[in-house]
């Protein structure tokens, strides 16, 4: 990989976990190579790194190796404040409402980042995975009461892609006959597929609202599960 960034002269690595693992003798002689080339890299200016981590991480990384210090460039970052939140959510909103196909009220983000509040972490990112799955609760919710044929289409959809999957596999492995058996499986599915949709009512998707309630529903849950389960960040 190393090589490849070097040749490719406009390629910015971004490695989360490296200063955690730069700290430690974590993976045995095989990782320390691994960071010993990668620092030589970053050193020597082959290689761009974007590395992310604590300050406490940092501070442990660098009691390790001395001289990371004179091969970075230390940026800190300080976390968002509520308000700032509820700017970065309302900037998120239009692309969560379209993935998961629901309408986010403006209550929903003043509650998300008041709930978020009381979990560790730091804003936004608590009331950003916040915000998400209460929208996924409301669009699992709409889905369980969606009536006939919507169910059975979207089971159509999900075994043409499992056929069509195993198909690609067959083929691969020159197992034709298995191949067009599946083919034909599909083909099959598609016809009822689109059966239903002629016969379906021309009708758009029930709008499904997020509101307050549903975002108070997930902080409850994950509050319970807070001492057993990861922070919501």
């Amino acid at each position: 990989i190393l090589d490849e960034v070097r040749r490719a002269q406009d390629t910015i690595l971004f490695l989360p976990d490296a200063i955690t693992s730069l700290g430690t003798s974590a993976g045995g002689p095989s990782a320390e190579r691994v960071h010993v080339q990668l620092l030589a890299a970053q050193w020597t200016e082959q290689v761009r790194c974007i590395f992310t981590a604590t300050a406490g991480e940092y501070q442990r990384c660098l009691q390790r190796r001395p001289g990371l210090a004179g091969s970075v460039q230390e940026i800190v970052l300080r976390p968002a404040t509520p308000g700032e939140a509820i700017d970065v959510l309302r900037g998120v909103r239009d692309r969560y409402q379209a993935y998961h196909r629901v309408r986010i009220a403006e209550e929903a983000i003043s509650a998300t980042v008041e709930l978020a509040g009381n979990f560790p972490g730091a804003f936004p990112g608590k009331a950003v995975t916040l915000l998400d799955r209460a929208c996924a609760r409301s669009r699992s919710k709409a889905d369980a009461l969606s009536p006939e044929p919507e169910a059975r289409l979207r089971e159509i959809e999900t075994q043409i892609e499992q056929l069509n999957s195993e198909k690609e596999a067959a083929v691969a492995a020159q197992d034709f006959a298995r191949g067009l058996e599946l083919r034909d499986r599909a083909d099959a599915l598609k016809n009822e597929k689109e059966r239903l949709l002629r016969e379906r009512p021309d009708r758009g998707d029930p709008e499904v609202v997020v509101d307050s309630s549903v975002v108070e529903e997930v902080a409850r849950e994950i509050a319970t599960l807070a001492p057993a389960g990861p922070a919501p960040v």
